[in-house]
């Protein structure tokens, strides 16, 4: 049987590594990482806040995988 491996993360560090700021609101986290793959940057902005929140979510999510994926293979 093998294990999964895991890591955890704090918020700030993740905002830190993603915006330079560990104190950096979720919409700076997500204009970082739509400087990264322009091809979010249709979800940046949005007619109901619902949207905008569950797409913050998204972006969130996002720069998580980025920083996991940068010190695993960087």
């Amino acid at each position: 049987m093998s294990l999964l491996p895991t890591h955890a993360y704090s918020p700030s560090t993740v905002k830190k590594f993603i915006c330079g700021n560990g104190w950096a609101t979720k919409a700076e986290v997500s204009r970082a990482v739509v400087l990264r793959f322009p091809e979010l940057k249709v979800y940046l902005t949005q007619d109901r806040a619902w949207k905008e929140r569950f797409h913050q979510n998204m972006f969130d999510a996002v720069a998580l995988g980025i920083m996991a994926m940068r010190r695993k293979y960087g």
